[in-house]
C-alpha cells in the first residue's frame, strides 16, 4: 500500500488546525504577511516552533531572508483577515494598516495570541521550505477570544457541547492557503 498526495491531503484536511497569519518586513521595511495552518510546537525549552511555505509561495524569498516573524493565532472574528492573507500574488498590506507589533514587526488585529520568532535555520523540504525558529516573546491579551481552526477547507470554531466537551461548529467555507 502506497500513499498518495490526494490520500495524505484528505487525511489533514479531517485534522483540525490552528490558523495563523505570519507577518516581518524585508530589508526596506516593507511589511510581507501569509495565512498558514501548518505552525506546529516542537518543543517549550527552549520554546521552539516550526511552519512550512510552499516553495511556490510568494512570500517565500521575504520570509527565508528575515531574521524575525511574528506569528499571530487568528480568532474566530478573524477570519476575513486569515482570508486576506490566505490569497495569492496580492499586497496583502494595501488594505490591512501596517501597526507595530512585538520587534516592529507588522501585527493584525482579531488575533488571540501572538509570538515573535528567530528564525534559526530553513531547511528545503519536497516542494516546501521549513523554517524553524526558537520563541522569543509570547502575549496573550487580557479577555482573548476563541481561536478559529481549519478543517475540511472551512474555518470552524470550537464550543462546549452540552457536556461541556468541545465540538467543532462551522462557520463559514474557506480555501488552501497560499
Amino acid at each position: 500500500m502506497t500513499a498518495t498526495a490526494e490520500g495524505f491531503r484528505n487525511l489533514f484536511r479531517q485534522t483540525p488546525q490552528a490558523v495563523w497569519v505570519l507577518t516581518t518586513r524585508d530589508s526596506d521595511g516593507v511589511p510581507f504577511g501569509v495565512t498558514v495552518t501548518s505552525l506546529t510546537p516542537v518543543s517549550s525549552d527552549p520554546p521552539t516552533v516550526t511552519f512550512a511555505l510552499h516553495s511556490t509561495s510568494s512570500v517565500l524569498p521575504v520570509f527565508a531572508e528575515s531574521p524575525r516573524i511574528l506569528a499571530q493565532v487568528v480568532s474566530v472574528d478573524g477570519e476575513d483577515t486569515a482570508r486576506h492573507f490566505a490569497a495569492p500574488g496580492i499586497d496583502r498590506f494595501s488594505t490591512v494598516e501596517d501597526s507595530h507589533g512585538p520587534g516592529g514587526l507588522p501585527a493584525v488585529e482579531d488575533c488571540c495570541g501572538r509570538m515573535l520568532i528567530r528564525v534559526d535555520r530553513v531547511l528545503p523540504v519536497a516542494d516546501s521550505a521549513l523554517f524553524i525558529g526558537t520563541v522569543q516573546v509570547t502575549w496573550i491579551p487580557l479577555d482573548p477570544r476563541e481561536p478559529a481552526v481549519y478543517r475540511n477547507r472551512t474555518y470552524t470554531r470550537t464550543d462546549a457541547g452540552s457536556q461541556g466537551d468541545p465540538v467543532l461548529q462551522n462557520f463559514r467555507m474557506g480555501h488552501d492557503d497560499d
